[in-house]
């Protein structure tokens, strides 16, 4: 009886976006689901192996950021907290301002410095790291172009070039056979979870 892999969505997402893109391979996903829920899929293989691409794939174009329990509980607790000690900062507040209630104190504004740090040049809010834009390699800018970009935005235009020209492995679509602009960046071929490591290789810091 074949089992309804798309139920196990979830958790293919949290192995991915969690592990280390040059060391996990569609097996080894395969496997961590057998052993967590103590089945077998075998007889499923091609069709798991094709949902865990297509699942790379959209995290890649839309990654996203997954939590743990324990963090997310850990988070909650933390805001439970705060409000309890604005709460009582607030009562504090109160009192003395009865007592003061003559005493007219200055409002509170941010340093100039503090505001500058939160936002760029331009006046747009600042991002992670993630987001951070990186100089490209004579070598990268042949594929995509010249401008330098963030991370997450050259993976995204490095497989919309895959894509466009046809190079996955028809047979294993986790396989890119390197077309002679691709070669000088991954060698004759690589696979979607080795494009981060060579990437590396090919950007660099705006200040560098």
């Amino acid at each position: 009886m074949s089992i309804d892999l798309k139920k196990y969505l979830n958790n293919i997402d949290a192995i991915i976006t969690t592990s280390n893109p040059d060391e996990i391979s569609p097996k080894k996903i395969r496997k961590c689901l057998e052993e967590l829920y103590g089945i077998k899929l075998d007889k499923q293989r091609k069709a798991l192996n094709e949902l865990i691409i297509d699942r790379f794939n959209e995290l890649t174009e839309h990654p996203k950021v997954l939590v743990s329990k324990l963090e997310w509980d850990d988070a909650n607790k933390w805001i439970e907290q705060k409000k309890i000690e604005f709460a009582n900062e607030d009562k504090v507040s109160k009192r003395q301002k009865l007592r003061d209630s003559s005493i007219k104190k200055p409002r509170k504004k941010y340093k100039k410095q503090d505001r500058d740090s939160l936002v760029n040049e331009d006046g747009s809010k600042k991002k992670g790291i993630s987001w951070e834009v990186l100089n490209l390699s004579s070598d990268l800018q042949n594929v995509i172009g010249p401008e330098p970009r963030p991370r997450t935005q050259v993976v995204k235009d490095i497989w919309k070039y895959i894509k466009e020209h046809n190079l996955q492995n028809p047979d294993n679509g986790r396989e890119i056979i390197c077309d002679s602009k691709l070669e000088p960046i991954f060698g004759k071929e690589t696979t979607m979870f080795q494009l981060h490591k060579f990437l590396s290789d090919h950007l660099t810091h705006q200040d560098e």
